[in-house]
C-alpha cells in the first residue's frame, strides 16, 4: 500500500509509536535530476579525446596536455569525493545538487571563453573543466542516498545503480557528440556550455528528504549516516577485493576513454566515439536487468 501507519516498539514515547511512511510520485523527479545533472556533468570528460589530434591543434597545445585535462579532472573527483559525502551528511541532497549545479554551470562558462581556440585559449579550458569535475562528486555520489530516503527497498538497487551508470554513459555521450564537431570544436564548446546551464532547471522541486519516509525506518540505535557506513565497509575483511574489482571494471573503459585516440591511431574518430558509446550502453543495459533481478 501507498500509505501505511506501522506500530513499533510499544515502549516508546506516544510521539513515537506509530509510524507513518508513504512512496510518492515525486522521487522519480528525483532519480531524473540526479542522474541527469551527473550525466551532464561528465560529459564533459570525454569530449575533446576521441579528437584529441585535432583538439590539441585547435588550442594551439599538445596531445599530452589534452590528456592532462582528462586525467586532471579525475584526480579533482578522487580529492572531493570524500568531502562531497561529508557534506551530504550535514546539508543533505538539495546542497549537495545545489553546489554541483553552481560548479558545473560556472564551469561550463569558464571552459566558454576558450572557444576561439589558438594561443592561451588551453587555459579556460583546463581551469574551466577542473571546477566542473569538483562538481561531480556532489551529484553522482547521491544514488545511495537517494535511495534509501525516496525509494522503498525493492527499487534502491536499481536506483543505485541507474545513478552510477547515467554518469558513465554521459562520458561515453560526450565522446560520441565530439567527431560530430571535429571541424567546429569552438561550436562543442557552446554546446557544452548549454548543457550544463540547462542543469539549473533540475533542482526545481528537490528535496532533502519526502514528507513521509518510502517505508518503516530503523531505530536510532542502528541508523547509519554514510560516511559512518563507508568507514564500517572498509573495515570489512572482503571490502578490498570488491573494491580492486569494482574499481577496476570502470577503471578500464575511463583509460580507454582517455586515451583511445593514441591507441587507436588507424581507425576513424567516428570509430572510437561509438565503441565507447556502445560499451556504456550496454553497460546501462546491465545495470537495469541485474538491479530489477537483484531487487526482486
Amino acid at each position: 500500500p501507498n500509505q501505511r501507519t506501522d506500530k513499533m516498539d510499544e515502549s516508546l514515547p506516544d510521539d513515537e509509536v506509530q509510524i507513518k511512511y508513504k512512496v510518492t510520485r515525486h522521487r522519480w523527479w528525483m532519480l531524473i535530476s540526479v542522474c541527469l545533472i551527473g550525466f551532464l556533468n561528465n560529459s564533459l570528460g570525454g569530449g575533446f579525446n576521441a579528437i584529441a589530434s585535432k583538439s590539441a591543434d585547435y588550442f594551439d597545445t599538445s596531445t599530452r596536455g589534452i590528456n592532462t585535462v582528462f586525467a586532471t579532472t579525475f584526480i579533482a573527483i578522487f580529492i572531493f569525493n570524500f568531502p562531497a559525502q561529508l557534506l551530504l551528511d550535514a546539508k543533505g541532497i538539495k546542497f549537495s545538487l545545489y553546489v554541483a549545479v553552481a560548479c558545473n554551470v560556472v564551469g561550463g562558462w569558464i571552459r566558454f571563453f576558450g572557444k576561439d581556440g589558438g594561443e592561451g585559449s588551453f587555459i579556460p579550458i583546463l581551469i574551466g573543466s577542473v571546477l566542473c569535475s569538483i562538481g561531480g562528486p556532489f551529484a553522482t555520489g547521491l544514488g545511495p542516498s537517494l535511495a534509501t530516503r525516496f525509494f522503498p527497498p525493492q527499487e534502491r538497487i536499481l536506483v543505485v545503480g541507474l545513478t552510477s551508470l547515467l554518469a558513465l554513459f554521459g562520458g561515453g555521450f560526450g565522446m560520441a557528440i565530439g567527431p560530430v564537431f571535429k571541424d567546429n570544436i569552438g561550436k562543442l564548446i557552446i554546446l557544452q556550455t548549454i548543457l550544463q546551464s540547462v542543469q539549473v532547471f533540475f533542482l526545481i522541486s528537490i528535496k532533502n528528504a519526502p514528507d513521509l519516509p518510502p517505508c518503516p525506518l530503523p531505530s536510532k540505535k542502528e541508523a547509519f549516516t554514510f560516511s559512518a557506513a563507508q568507514a564500517h565497509f572498509i573495515k570489512h575483511p572482503h571490502f578490498f577485493r570488491v573494491a580492486l574489482v569494482a574499481g577496476g571494471m570502470p577503471g578500464s573503459i575511463f583509460t580507454l576513454m582517455g586515451f583511445i585516440d593514441q591507441i587507436t591511431p588507424f581507425t576513424s574518430e567516428e570509430f572510437n566515439s561509438a565503441l565507447i558509446l556502445l560499451l556504456s550502453v550496454f553497460g546501462i543495459v546491465g545495470v537495469v536487468i541485474n538491479g530489477r533481478i537483484t531487487d526482486k
